[in-house]
C-alpha cells in the first residue's frame, strides 16, 4: 500500500506539473477552434475509456487474483509509453513575447497583484470558487440513489450514462464555445449544475437518476474544457502557463473540501438539504459569471500584472 500510494502521489504531481505546460503549448500552437479540439479529444477518450474498461473486465473476470489487476496495471504502464512518442514529435512555436523567468517564491508572491490588475480573471474564479462549492453534492447522487431503493447493476447503468453525456457534451461545449464565447459555457455549466441538484432532491427511480447524472456528466464536460479556455483568453500570452497553474492551484482547496462539507450536511441534516445547498452555490456562480465576468473576447488588451 505504501508503495502504491507513492506512485499514485508521484503520478498526480507530474501530472500537475505537465498541466500548464500543456496547456501552453496548445494555447500559442492552435488559436482558433479550440473548442472543437477538446470537444474532440473528450469524446475520443471517452470512447477510448469505454474500451479500456471493457478489456479490464475481461482481465478481472478471466484471471486468478493478484494477477487480473497486475494485467491492467503492466497493460497501463505500456501504453502510456505511446505518449511520449507523440510528445516527442511535437513541434513547438517560438512566441516572440515571453515573461522572464522567476523564482517559485515570487511567483506565489505575485499571486495577488495578478488578481488585482486582471478583474475578468478574478471573477471567473470566484464564479469557479462557487461553482466548486456546488459540486459537494456530486459525490453523494449515488449514494442517495442506492439508499432510495436502486440496485447495484443500476448504479452501473448511472456511471454510463454520466460517461456518455460527458464524453458526447464535449463537442456541444466546444461548438458553444468557439461559437459564442466560453463565459457562455460557464454560464449553462454552472445552471446545468443548479438543475442536476435540485433534480437529484427529489429523484426516485432510475429514470430521474439517470437524468441527474447525465447533467452531471454534462457539468464535469464544460469544467474540464472551459477553465484551461477561459484561462487562455484572459491571460496576457506571454504568461499563459502561469496563469494555467495559478487557476489549478487556486480551485484545488475548494474541489478538494466541497465533499467533506458535504458530507457533513449529509450526516447532520440528510441527502436532500445537501443537494440544496449545492444548487444554492451554483446559482450564486452562475450569477457572478453573468453578472461580474466580462467575456475575455470583449477585451481589448489586458496589461500584464506586476510580479512580486
Amino acid at each position: 500500500l505504501i508503495a502504491f500510494f507513492l506512485a499514485f502521489a508521484f503520478y498526480a504531481t507530474t501530472t500537475g506539473l505537465i498541466g500548464p505546460v500543456y496547456g501552453d503549448f496548445i494555447a500559442k500552437s492552435i488559436v482558433r477552434h479550440r473548442g472543437w479540439l477538446y470537444g474532440g479529444a473528450q469524446l475520443i477518450g471517452g470512447v477510448m475509456g469505454a474500451g479500456a474498461a471493457a478489456l479490464a473486465d475481461r482481465f478481472l473476470s478471466t484471471l486468478p487474483y493478484p494477477v487480473g489487476i497486475q494485467a491492467c496495471f503492466w497493460t497501463a504502464f505500456g501504453l502510456s509509453f505511446l505518449s511520449l512518442i507523440f510528445i516527442a514529435n511535437f513541434h513547438e512555436v517560438h512566441y516572440p513575447d515571453r515573461a522572464p523567468r522567476i523564482r517559485a517564491r515570487e511567483l506565489l508572491a505575485g499571486i495577488p497583484g495578478m488578481l488585482r490588475g486582471n478583474p475578468a480573471y478574478r471573477w471567473f474564479l470566484t464564479a469557479r470558487t462557487a461553482m466548486a462549492l456546488g459540486t459537494m453534492g456530486v459525490g453523494f447522487a449515488a449514494a442517495a440513489a442506492l439508499d432510495r431503493g436502486l440496485a447495484t447493476q443500476d448504479a452501473a447503468l448511472l456511471a454510463l450514462v454520466y460517461l456518455a453525456s460527458q464524453s458526447a457534451g464535449g463537442l456541444l461545449w466546444g461548438l458553444i464555445g468557439d461559437r459564442v464565447g466560453w463565459k457562455r459555457v460557464l454560464i449553462l455549466a454552472a445552471g446545468t449544475l443548479a438543475v442536476a441538484m435540485l433534480v437529484a432532491v427529489e429523484a426516485r427511480g432510475i429514470g430521474p437518476f439517470a437524468l441527474t447524472f447525465i447533467l452531471l456528466g454534462a457539468v464535469n464536460s464544460a469544467s474540464t474544457m472551459g477553465d484551461p479556455n477561459i484561462t487562455y483568453e484572459v491571460a496576457p500570452p506571454a504568461e499563459t502557463s502561469r496563469y494555467l497553474g495559478v487557476t489549478s492551484t487556486l480551485l484545488a482547496p475548494t474541489l478538494a473540501v466541497a465533499p467533506i462539507i458535504g458530507a457533513a450536511i449529509t450526516g447532520i441534516v440528510s441527502y436532500e438539504a445537501v443537494f440544496l445547498v449545492a444548487a444554492a452555490f451554483a446559482v450564486v456562480g452562475l450569477l457572478i459569471a453573468a453578472t461580474r465576468f466580462v467575456e475575455p473576447r470583449r477585451l481589448v488588451a489586458i496589461t500584464p500584472p506586476p510580479v512580486g
